[in-house]
Order: structure tokens, then C-alpha cells, then sequence
């Protein structure tokens, strides 16, 4: 029996790149987008970083579930949330992207 059968969750780390802002958008708003996430206790240790080389805003949520594609897929949707309400955009678009999703070791 597998542990999704028993019911058991185990910890998820998901990793979002976020495209299309620039990196002075992004520090702008982080603070209310870190406080925004203190707000949803079911995304832990949430870790933000700007990759300077491709101009992305990466995101890690470690979170608990059981598949980690499906809680990927959850981390996403919020991370969407988040960054809709924390960060002003002068850009033409915004793309996000899951990286990975995988159980934490």
C-alpha cells in the first residue's frame, strides 16, 4: 500500500519561475508578497530569488501532499495569486512556469 492510499502526505518542494518583470518591479513588491504568503501557512519556507542571467523571479514553496505533481500544480495556482496582487507590471506579459515539483528527501 502505497502512502497516498494511507493517507500519508509528505513534504513537496515546488519551484516556479515567474517571466516578465523586471527586477526593480519585483522589489517593489516583495515585501507585500512575502507577507501575502505568511497569510496561506500551507505554503512553507518560501524562498524567492531574481535570476539576473534569464530575468526571471523564482519562487520555492515547500508544501505537503501526496503526488507532487498535483501539489505542483496547487503551488502554482497560488504563486499566480500572489504575484497578480503583490507586484505592479509595466510589461506586455507575464508567464510562469513549474521548474520542478518533487518530494523532499
Amino acid at each position: 500500500m502505497t502512502d497516498n492510499e494511507r493517507g500519508i502526505s509528505k513534504p513537496i518542494l515546488t519551484k516556479i519561475s515567474v517571466k516578465g518583470f523586471t527586477k526593480e518591479e519585483i522589489d517593489e513588491g516583495i515585501d507585500f508578497f512575502i507577507e501575502e504568503f505568511r497569510q496561506r501557512p500551507w505554503n512553507e519556507n518560501v524562498k524567492t530569488n531574481w535570476d539576473d542571467t534569464n530575468s526571471l523571479f523564482i519562487v520555492e514553496v515547500e508544501s505537503s501532499g501526496y503526488e507532487p505533481e498535483n501539489q505542483g500544480e496547487g503551488v502554482f495556482d497560488e504563486v499566480w495569486d500572489v504575484v497578480q496582487a503583490s507586484f505592479n507590471f509595466a510589461g506586455e506579459e507575464i508567464s510562469f512556469k513549474v521548474i520542478e515539483s518533487k518530494f523532499i528527501e
